[in-house]
């Protein structure tokens, strides 16, 4: 957010890459991410999945990945203390992406919410390894 040209010019990069060498983008991708993620995109199927939405990210260009980091980075309109709807969260000890600490706070703020916090989990392995919970939770 203090630096939209240098997030402008990374969504650049990242979609430039994605096109010109899909492998070489997806080696680097797994080249950052901590092992439980690796192992977890090591499937056909995961890895496939992955790569179609981050596809689906830049379809229309770079402006829905802007926007989409800008809403996470700026403050919201609303607090999270006066959310009254059960809200579940499940999040992952190991996920890079969003801090387990960030996950504790979220779930802290909301009065109603109920988290479950895997330590061995990561960003992505949480919903390959967890889905079928998840989704039994859900439908309840």
């Amino acid at each position: 957010r203090d630096h939209p040209a240098v997030g402008r010019l990374f969504d650049r990069l990242m979609a430039l890459g994605l096109r010109k060498g899909p492998e070489k983008f997806m080696a680097r991708t797994l080249d950052a991410l901590p092992p439980i993620d690796r192992d977890a995109m090591s499937s056909p199927q995961v890895a496939s999945a992955y790569m179609a939405a981050v596809n689906e990210c830049f379809r229309s260009g770079l402006r829905g990945g802007q926007v989409d980091a800008a809403v996470v980075a700026s403050p919201w309109d609303f607090n999270l203390h006066d959310i009254d709807a059960p809200v579940f969260l499940w999040h992952g000890g190991r996920d890079l992406d969003a801090p387990p600490a960030m996950g504790r706070w979220i779930a802290g703020a909301l009065p109603k919410c109920q988290a479950q916090f895997h330590s061995e989990e990561g960003h992505i392995s949480l919903l390959v390894n967890r889905a079928e919970s998840v989704l039994r939770c859900l439908v309840k």
